[in-house]
């Protein structure tokens, strides 16, 4: 039997993860969009 605070900890890592995810894919989008106009 798992402990109960793991899913917490896993939630919170997962969320965390793909707020990174989506800001450093934002960020190179930009990147990227700004290169190709120049």
């Amino acid at each position: 039997m798992k402990h109960p605070g793991m899913y917490y900890v896993y939630y919170t890592c997962g969320w965390l993860f793909i707020a990174i995810m989506l800001v450093a894919i934002y960020h190179l989008g930009i990147v990227w969009i700004s290169a190709s106009h120049m």
